[in-house]
């Protein structure tokens, strides 16, 4: 008798990240880091890319405070 295989390690942490619910839940973080505040290079100024990781942690937290 064969046992059924078990589920690899990405398969296990893919679970405990997202849930049963994968695709939507991976859909949405994908549709949101997809978006213009998250598609612009990281150059520029010590200043300005401190002042882009503010911008971009704010939306983050915006997101999930809507959520």
């Amino acid at each position: 008798m064969h046992e059924p295989a078990q589920p690899s390690t990405s398969d296990q942490l893919t679970r405990v990240l997202y849930g049963d619910n994968f695709l939507q839940e991976h859909g949405f973080w994908r549709r949101l880091l997809t978006t213009e505040p998250f598609r612009r290079s990281g150059g520029g100024t010590p200043d300005e890319r401190l002042a882009l990781s503010y911008h971009r942690l704010r939306i983050l937290n915006d997101t999930l405070d809507s959520g």
